[in-house]
């Protein structure tokens, strides 16, 4: 991906209810960890005593940075924005053979789980047993497959502010950074109730315990139809796991019990009304 210097100006149009500044700068700081965990943004710097942002974006062209990535903020509306494209200069000491080396611990990939599906608006998702951006507690590594102290228990979730219309809600937890060319689910689960707005810890085991009646989980991609936790490969770097909780239309989004995490995907993507997203992180030192 191009790298690119943002310096972003936002201004509150006059008379405009605090409430609803609240709220777009709430869904702002939402969207930006997002954004980061992606792989788009980089860096953020705000200049003392001033209400603008200078950071370093990526994206793979200067249409896709305006259209998929500054156009999903949401105070871009107020946002006055100015894009430079960088280059690496020659006596950059953080560049190699004229490429950018990423720092110590970043991402080992920018896959946006998100790019290519539609734009839905955003609610919340929060979770007693982590805060978005941290890195998961044991007990939701991976003991099946090997990591010490590793419990695979399924973390708490909440949820609110779905879109009118909700008829049920699908929950999936991806890793994009997963070396198989495909990313590696954790764990789908299809038919929770409209009604529904939480999971307690540890829903996700064999039998469903803490699942509501008629959600049923598909097999994840180790073929267990259950939670598995994050087991990333030792010195792969930094791995994201994003937690989606996706509002639907339907009531039923009648895939089989059998199907894969990706069939529900495909299956939901016409309608999915809203999508919450919480994202936790995981590495394995070599």
């Amino acid at each position: 991906m191009k790298e690119f210097l943002v310096e972003i100006t936002t201004t509150v149009p006059p008379g405009t209810d605090p409430a609803e500044v609240d709220r777009r700068l709430a869904a702002e700081a939402v969207r930006a960890r997002e954004l980061a965990a992606a792989g788009h943004l980089f860096r953020l710097w705000r200049p003392r005593g001033e209400r603008r942002s200078i950071g370093v974006w990526r994206a793979g062209s200067e249409d896709e940075l305006h259209e998929k990535v500054l156009g999903t903020l949401p105070l871009r509306p107020w946002m006055s924005v100015t894009v430079i494209e960088l280059v690496s200069h020659p006596n950059d000491p953080g560049a190699s053979a004229g490429a950018t080396r990423p720092p110590k611990g970043f991402t080992m990939s920018a896959n946006d789980p998100f790019a290519r599906l539609p734009e839905v608006p955003r609610f919340t998702v929060t979770s007693t047993t982590v805060s978005d951006g941290d890195a998961w507690p044991a007990a939701q590594m991976s003991g099946l497959f090997g990591v010490p102290g590793g419990k695979d228990i399924s973390p708490q979730l909440s949820w609110s502010g779905a879109p009118e219309g909700t008829k049920s809600y699908a929950l999936t937890v991806y890793d994009p950074d997963a070396p198989t060319g495909s990313g590696f689910w954790h764990w789908a689960v299809a038919d929770i109730p409209g009604p529904v707005t939480q999971l307690p810890e540890g829903a996700g085991d064999e039998t469903g315990p803490g699942l509501p009646e008629g959600a049923y989980q598909l097999p994840n991609d180790a073929r267990a139809a259950r939670y598995i936790g994050a087991a990333p490969p030792a010195g792969h770097g930094l791995h994201r796991y994003f937690i989606v909780v996706h509002a639907l239309d339907v009531e039923q989004i009648g895939v089989p019990a059998d199907a894969t995490p990706a069939y529900l995907g495909f299956t939901m993507t016409s309608h999915i009304l809203g999508r919450a997203v919480l994202t936790a992180t995981a590495e394995i030192p070599a």
